[in-house]
């Protein structure tokens, strides 16, 4: 079985240094932890292609990576707590406490904070000595070719009802898609970037399924896109989904194109690219020119966490999406935090604990362990929990 640690790692790196764990800085002796271990994972980040492509016929790199990812799992572990219980204390610092809870509330306050710089300093240890472990591979930084990861297809569904937050940020959207372009400027392409968990997906369904895009478009596509751009592909699914047509499995490329460009002639259109994980420029480009025909006033939505796709096909400046607002996140922390699994026991972060409660190392068995507090929240909201 193959070790895919690039999808996990990148995030983490991005979590190491957001606001939302700005408060570890204020633990005796954390902050210089979490620097060096987010120095040591970016010098891992540039081998990590090169030892994701050898693991399949080299088993002491593909060790390496398992050891890697469990890391890498623990380590955000690690950090979710420490978020959980932040959002926690901050709840509670709205609420009328007494003498007793505010000594009992401090001592466990203290408690954590101990725990957390202990937790720190092991996964630093850690860390080291599974950089130290890779040199003996000899892993090379110019292979740029990753594994490619399965990834699980978004839908342009969303309970608007259960979307906390975000209202500003869907307006302004919403704004620039009904103006008015420069008919010379072609077809305007809006990037949403923010890293994994921030609602990039949610903000884009939010603004799809609203009445007033509904009526400004003659068509609306839905993209949930690939890892890897086939152009092929994309003109299938966009043929499919303007016309219903499914049979077309025998038709070449020229049959495709012509048939997209007649679809989309003189037409209004909503694209919506969900997930771009990678462009080249000249795969973008063919496809802008096979949608050229499109109506003056048509628009594309595009989502990434990788800021170089903005600057690719971005035509506008774009909306890079920060974490929630404090207020937001302690109302979502409130709202759907008993929706997290065990949150009785320990706010359901012992996420790898078998049935007799011992510890089971690092690999995940819990379906709902695929991210941080914020990010599990935001998804069971957005299932309309």
């Amino acid at each position: 079985m193959t070790e895919v640690v690039s999808s996990i790692l990148g995030p983490l790196v991005e979590k190491l240094t957001s606001s939302a764990v700005e408060e570890i800085q204020l633990v005796c002796g954390v902050k210089d932890d979490r620097e060096k271990l987010k120095n040591t994972l970016e010098m891992i980040q540039m081998v990590l292609a090169d030892a994701e492509q050898r693991q399949t016929k080299e088993n002491t790199v593909r060790l390496w990576l398992s050891r890697l990812k469990n890391w890498c799992y623990d380590t955000e572990d690690a950090l979710d707590e420490f978020e959980a219980r932040t959002l926690l204390r901050r709840v509670r610092y709205t609420e009328q406490l007494t003498l007793k809870k505010k000594v009992y509330s401090w001592i466990s306050k203290l408690i954590f904070q101990f725990k957390m710089a202990h937790d720190m300093k092991e996964l630093r240890k850690r860390l080291d000595g599974i950089n130290k472990e890779k040199t003996q591979f000899n892993l090379s930084t110019l292979v740029y070719e990753k594994t490619i990861v399965p990834r699980r297809e978004n839908h342009s569904f969303v309970h608007a009802s259960n979307v906390i937050g975000r209202n500003e940020e869907k307006e302004s959207i919403i704004q620039l898609l009904r103006r008015s372009d420069d008919a010379r400027a072609g077809i305007t392409v809006l990037p949403i970037i923010g890293m994994g968990g921030t609602g990039k997906t949610t903000l884009a369904r939010l603004v799809y399924n609203d009445e007033r895009v509904k009526e400004h478009f003659k068509h609306k596509v839905w993209l949930s896109m690939p890892l890897e751009f086939e152009i092929e592909k994309i003109m299938r699914e966009i043929i499919n989904c303007l016309s219903g047509e499914a049979k077309f499995g025998n038709w070449s490329v020229e049959m495709l194109q012509n048939r997209l460009r007649n679809l989309v002639e003189n037409k209004r259109c909503l694209f919506v690219m969900d997930d771009v994980w990678a462009m080249r420029r000249e795969d973008w480009l063919e496809l802008k020119d096979l949608l050229g025909g499109i109506s003056e006033g048509s628009k594309v939505i595009v989502t990434s966490q990788n800021q170089t796709i903005a600057k690719v096909m971005g035509t506008v400046p774009s909306l890079n999406l920060a974490n929630l607002s404090q207020g937001d996140s302690l109302t979502l922390f409130v709202k759907y935090g008993d929706l997290i699994p065990d949150h009785n026991s320990k706010l359901g972060l012992n996420r790898r604990s078998n049935n007799n409660g011992h510890n089971t190392g690092s690999g995940r068995n819990n379906d709902n362990s695929n991210g941080s507090i914020l990010s599990l929240l935001t998804q069971q909201a957005s299932k309309g929990h």
